[in-house]
């Protein structure tokens, strides 16, 4: 019974971080005092991409950087030209 107990442990911790650390950064989106941001492109009401960044400071400028976090676009609007930002 430990051991199961110790494996099932050991498949539900981490799994329980990842979505603690999900819920925890989803909520810095929404907070004006946090400096990270998201965007979002669609067509029709469908997701075609997403894209996470936050500003940071540099020690070679003195305004704030921007670092792009993580960039997804769905495989079917891939290569259609949809960088272009109204």
């Amino acid at each position: 019974m430990a051991t199961s107990m110790g494996r099932l442990q050991s498949l539900l911790w981490p799994r329980f971080f990842a979505l603690r650390n999900y819920l925890y950064h989803l909520g810095a989106f929404f907070d004006d005092s946090e400096p990270v941001h998201a965007l979002v492109a669609e067509k029709d009401g469908e997701l075609l991409g997403l894209a996470h960044y936050l500003f940071h400071r540099s020690t070679i400028q003195i305004k704030p950087v921007c670092y792009m976090q993580d960039l997804f676009t769905d495989e079917a609007a891939r290569g259609q030209g949809w960088t272009c930002v109204d």
